[in-house]
């Protein structure tokens, strides 16, 4: 027979009914896992702590199911110390930086390049080296040679799944065909997986990361083939377990007269995408791609009239307007921000010395401009396209912006953070990371909130002098969300003790609050009257030490 507890429903002392011990009330009272009433306050629940709590402190629920206060990292933007991948010599050196990403399993960064040498048969080979992070540093490892034909590597790409796939794209002119491997990383050893051709006399590749479906990693690419734009879908399984779905294959509408040349995708979702076809703002397009299944539909593209101005067109993924050359590495002046569901572009304004971005929605197969946002008057150097500005989105959904300044080249960042109403954007204070000529400036986003930075040291003077170089930075991280915020401790609790957290409805002690103020949880656990983008609703203040725990 389950327990029961008196519970008067009203003054009448012969109208008193029960209730079973599991059940739960709602009437003033607070109640615990265990259907006991507790409490004065409306609703609080019961939780294993996960890690030291303090009395009052706003809580998160952790995807174990247990209660864990807000933790932060703080930001350094200066970076920690400088490394080395390649360093330039008399004889020897980096002729250019082609692509990198991240793997979180192997807690690894690599880097695709191409070398510089005096020796005629390594000339321009296609090098792979990977490094491992610790805090704000980085070791590399040694360089693989991918043994690709001496200066005729290009439109080389790299894609994970920021965990353990990976897949490196080339194209090698003696057979005109693009080409894909996996590849793994152990350590700083890379293994290249089984080279598997996309597609014959096929030129300009690219390739993004999708996301996971069943277990497998999918990917997309992206070619031209016979003056037509095509893309294909790839199952990636593991290690020499890579399928390409033919089924997938889809001509890409373009403007009549447009240039199919220059393919650039973007990865927004599982089955999601972007891809821009041309190179120049009379002919380029971009379009939202969608996976299904083991195919993909391309929806009607959008050109650079349409989302851009008259006479101001963005420069869109591949960061390269007009007529000139387009290199591979220039994705990275694209990005899509999986935090806010914004797509950013960077915009070269004010003769190439203005930086700006344009944040747009995608709603479907729509993409739709939301506004721009200048992040420096003066300085920006767009001269060459290994100058350009790089794009990269933190674990908050803020914008990272890397570029040359224009007088002497030195390596400057800032962090944008948006409003509340993400329709504005607030811009920190320039930081100069670099006090050398640097070059082809790329960005990656490792985990816990680092982003690693590799760029040609130029100011080395000489043909082969040249080294490769990276920084690591620390942005700002929390561990909020507005999904995962749960209340207030009633008390301080240890690690592994049984926490109650008083939840909406509830009231928790505060200090110095003002009478029917409203109040939000700031992303670094404190409160404040004023919301900030990754704030949440904390309550509203019944007196100067009582905040009524409410989302209203």
């Amino acid at each position: 027979m389950v327990a029961r507890i008196p519970l008067i429903v009203n003054s009448s002392a012969e109208q008193i009914q029960e209730l079973p011990s599991g059940d739960s009330i709602s009437i003033p009272g607070d109640l615990d896992v265990t259907g006991s009433i507790t409490g004065n306050s409306v609703h609080a629940v019961q939780l294993t702590a996960d890690g030291t709590i303090a009395a009052h402190a706003p809580v998160i629920l952790t995807s174990a199911g247990k209660v864990k206060t807000i933790s932060t990292e703080a930001e350094n933007l200066t970076g920690g110390s400088t490394g080395t991948f390649i360093t330039g010599s008399g004889s020897q050196g980096i002729y250019s930086i082609e692509d990198t990403c991240w793997l979180g399993g192997q807690n690894a960064a690599v880097v695709a390049w191409k070398i510089k040498s005096s020796t005629s048969s390594l000339d321009q080979d296609l090098q792979l080296i990977a490094g491992t992070l610790s805090g704000t540093s980085i070791s590399w490892g040694t360089r693989l040679d991918t043994g690709s034909e001496s200066g005729g590597a290009s439109w080389i790409q790299l894609a994970s799944n920021n965990n353990d796939k990976a897949i490196l794209m080339y194209h090698e002119s003696a057979d005109s065909a693009v080409k894909i491997r996996t590849f793994t990383v152990s350590g700083t050893t890379i293994t290249l997986g089984t080279e598997v051709t996309l597609r014959t006399n096929s030129t300009d590749g690219n390739l993004c990361y999708l996301g996971e479906d069943g277990g497998s990693s999918y990917f997309a690419v992206a070619y031209q083939h016979s003056g037509d734009a095509e893309v294909k879908i790839i199952k990636h399984d593991g290690q020499n377990s890579m399928t390409v779905l033919a089924a997938g294959e889809n001509g890409v509408g373009a403007p009549n007269g447009a240039n199919h040349d220059e393919m650039k995708l973007i990865g927004i979702s599982h089955d999601r995408f972007l891809v821009q076809v041309g190179k120049d703002t009379e002919s380029r397009t971009i379009h939202v791609g969608t996976r299904l299944g083991t195919t993909c539909r391309i929806a009607q593209g959008y050109t650079s009239t349409e989302l851009g101005e008259a006479g101001v067109a963005p420069f869109t993924i591949s960061g390269q307007a007009y007529d000139a050359e387009l290199p591979e590495n220039t994705d990275e002046t694209g990005v899509y921000d999986p935090i806010n569901e914004k797509f950013i572009m960077w915009v070269s304004a004010g003769g190439g010395s203005k930086g700006r971005i344009r944040v747009y929605n995608i709603d479907g197969d729509t993409i739709k401009f939301q506004f721009e946002s200048d992040f420096i008057n003066t300085g920006v150097e767009t001269g060459h396209y290994s100058m350009y500005p790089s794009l990269e989105v933190t674990d908050k959904g803020q914008i990272i912006v890397a570029w040359q300044d224009h007088s002497n080249h030195y390596g400057k960042r800032i962090v944008g953070s948006y409003n509340h109403e993400k329709d504005g954007i607030t811009w920190g204070a320039v930081t100069t990371w670099s006090s050398e000529w640097t070059g082809t400036v790329q960005q990656v986003n490792a985990d816990d909130g680092k982003i690693i930075t590799v760029y040609q040291d130029t100011a080395q003077t000489g043909g082969y002098n040249i080294s490769g170089k990276s920084k690591v930075f620390q942005t700002a991280t929390t561990t909020l969300t507005s999904d995962n915020f749960l209340g207030f401790s009633a008390a301080g609790y240890s690690d592994g003790n049984t926490a109650r957290i008083s939840l909406s409805g509830s009231t928790t002690t505060k200090s110095s609050l003002t009478i029917g103020k409203k109040y939000y949880v700031q992303d670094n656990g404190t409160l404040a009257t004023t919301r900030e983008s990754f704030d949440v609703v904390a309550g509203k203040a019944l007196s100067a030490t009582s905040l009524l725990i409410t989302e209203v």
